[in-house]
């Protein structure tokens, strides 16, 4: 039995999650425990969308049947 492609409702959100930008600015990541003290300092993590030559570009879904 073939899987129905998706609606239109569902299709429109799968491209919109796919496709959300995540941008933080001066991160500071600390692990503490007893003596050890780990640090991690970032002015700028983002994660966005990027096609097959890893360059940023909006990405979309195709749907196929599967058997």
């Amino acid at each position: 039995m073939a899987a129905s492609p998706p609606g239109y409702i569902q299709s429109l959100m799968s491209k919109i999650i796919n496709n959300i930008s995540v941008v933080c600015n001066n991160v500071i990541l600390k692990y503490i425990e007893e003596d050890i003290v780990l640090s991690l300092n970032a002015r700028t993590v983002a994660l966005t969308s990027a096609d097959s030559k890893w360059e940023t570009a909006f990405t979309g879904m195709t749907f196929y049947d599967i058997e």
